[in-house]
């Protein structure tokens, strides 16, 4: 039997119960903490003791799991169990093109419910519909108010907090490319990118001043209401030009982390001033350690990573040394890939999942991005989201056998989709390019052919022999997959289109490798866009799909 999140502690029992579950003896007992239950099957009856509404309601989850894997009655156990972060919550990318539909939202909030995450954030740049803003947001299908009130209501009824997220300093280049706001940028005619070296011909960093704090003030006086969190997460996070332009005299006479500081600060008063508390990306205080016991007075840094080798361990350690509580923030390692890339995302959660816990984070943000277009699939993020819901609850314990807990708990499978899809997720394998936060099969798919040829001598010979048999054998678990979930067909249909694109990025890279002509590959590329762009109107909106797929219709263009 698999749950996810594996119970503290279960101690099984001789017997079987074969009643009806609808019978169930309840109890509520002070102290237990609310979270926290006890569950047990007796041959005569079930019993749950909870220290509060929730702990019931997660004592319910672990039953239906139970009773999901039992065909002859439920096996007699005692279970004893509370988690180790108070708050386990799931970060969604909503801003990089990607809004999903409310059904999809409520099947969402759903799925974190039966793995007993407490929160969801809904990470916006430009993707609620604010008022007087309808050119930012005008092509982008946004969340509007009513939307997030009934998702707020939605998520209460299954102990889910929504929290707001709205970042609120570097990440600000949809607003910024626009003639109207392109004052308030810090380089208002661009920045060359220091990570990429690529000029960027628009700002994406507020200047820190007056105007900006205004801005920002008119934003959270129309977002917020709409929540009933206590809640708001103002990003902050890579202020790539910062101290480079309008605040460049400034920076060079006090130093650019003093600037950051002083307006993080600044953003944080706007925040308390809505009666909420602010959470916000540690990486411009963990730059200056210096600076962390400067921290904003009340609010709650994420030190966030997503790399197996992420030094979670002491940069965690910085806020734990001056006790400010914070969180931390691993992530499911989909972007920038078709397929995820399970190793680097169940290294990097379990790392960070340790030390966190070891140095007393209040919270896990499980992080789900959409760099470049979120060209993922639905699909694709279900392995990471069980991971995260194991080492949130029980961090000292390894993750559960995933091809197997997807099958019995999700996918509802009792043949292969679970197998195919964790054996599509270790693709990275067989071509070992070292790439931080990226597939090389996603890069050999959309890479400039120039950009990526003095790469492909990396790529042996033996690799791609590798790949190919890996994606052959994939095919046929797709094949012989017989979800029984309400979505099974969409399911199948998301691993075939991200098997797929993995398979067009390998083909790619094979002809530019051996100097062929990529127009081969045309007919495949032409069939697979009007496929992406079918799936994506499934669950998502369609805000965001013609500059997604136009990513597409670009490689397009190259296959001659």
């Amino acid at each position: 039997m698999i749950l996810v999140p594996q119970p503290k502690k279960i101690s099984e029992r001789k017997g079987r119960f074969a009643g009806s579950v609808s019978s169930v003896k309840r109890t509520t007992k002070s102290g237990m903490g609310k979270e926290a239950y006890r569950l047990e099957v007796h041959s005569d009856g079930i019993e749950i003791v909870a220290g509060g509404k929730a702990g019931a309601f997660y004592a319910d989850k672990t039953l239906q799991q139970i009773k999901k894997q039992s065909r002859d009655g439920i096996p007699c156990l005692k279970i004893e169990d509370k988690p180790d972060f108070a708050e386990r919550a799931f970060m969604l990318d909503v801003s990089r093109c990607k809004v999903p539909t409310m059904d999809s939202l409520r099947r969402l909030v759903d799925l974190l419910a039966d793995l007993k995450f407490n929160q969801l954030q809904l990470y916006m740049e430009h993707t609620f519909a604010y008022a007087g803003h309808e050119i930012v947001w005008g092509d982008a299908s946004p969340l509007t108010g009513d939307d997030i009130e009934e998702l707020d209501a939605y998520c209460k009824k299954r102990f889910i907090e929504l929290v707001p997220n709205q970042n609120s300093f570097g990440h600000m280049e949809r607003w910024l490319r626009h003639p109207e706001y392109q004052g308030m940028a810090e380089c208002p005619d661009g920045f060359i990118h220091p990570l990429t070296g690529d000029k960027i011909p628009f700002g994406s960093t507020l200047k820190p001043d007056e105007q900006s704090l205004s801005f920002l003030e008119e934003l959270y006086r129309d977002l917020l209401p709409h929540f009933s969190s206590q809640k708001l997460h103002a990003g902050c996070d890579e202020t790539w030009e910062l101290g480079t332009g309008w605040s460049e005299p400034v920076a060079k006479a006090e130093g650019v982390e003093t600037v950051y500081l002083r307006f993080l600060n600044r953003v944080n008063q706007l925040v308390q001033n809505q009666g909420k508390q602010m959470l916000f990306w540690a990486d411009g205080l963990i730059k200056h350690p210096e600076l962390i016991a400067k921290a904003p007075e009340g609010a709650l840094p994420v030190v966030w990573g997503y790399e197996p080798a992420h030094p979670f361990d002491l940069q965690c350690g910085f806020f734990e040394e001056v006790d400010i509580p914070f969180y931390v923030a691993p992530g499911d390692s989909t972007w920038n890939s078709f397929s995820g890339r399970l190793n680097n995302a169940e290294h990097n959660l379990i790392t960070a999942a340790r030390h966190g816990h070891r140095h007393g984070a209040r919270g896990l943000i499980h992080t789900h991005w959409g760099d470049n277009g979120h060209p993922q699939t639905w699909i694709t993020m279900l392995p990471g989201l069980l991971i995260a819901s194991a080492v949130s609850w029980n961090a000292s314990e390894p993750p559960p056998p995933l091809a197997s807990a997807l099958d019995k708990l999700i996918f509802r499978d009792e043949s292969s989709l679970g197998s195919a899809l964790c054996e599509l997720a270790g693709i990275d394998a067989d071509i070992p390019v070292a790439r931080p936060n990226r597939s090389f099969l996603f890069d050999s798919f959309f890479q400039d052919a120039k950009e990526l040829k003095p790469r492909l001598d990396e790529i042996t010979e033996e690799a791609i022999y590798a790949a190919t048999d890996r994606l052959d054998g994939i095919v046929d678990g797709i094949n012989d997959a017989r979800p029984k979930a309400d979505d099974g067909a969409w399911l199948i249909d998301e691993l075939q289109l991200a098997h797929d694109m993995c398979s067009l990025g390998l083909g790619r890279l094979i002809a530019l490798k051996h100097g062929r002509n990529l127009n081969s590959l045309r007919p495949s590329m032409i069939e697979l866009i009007g496929r992406y762009e079918e799936i994506w109107l499934r669950r998502n909106r369609p805000g965001g799909l013609h500059e997604s797929s136009e990513r597409l219709r670009n490689v397009l263009r190259t296959l001659s």
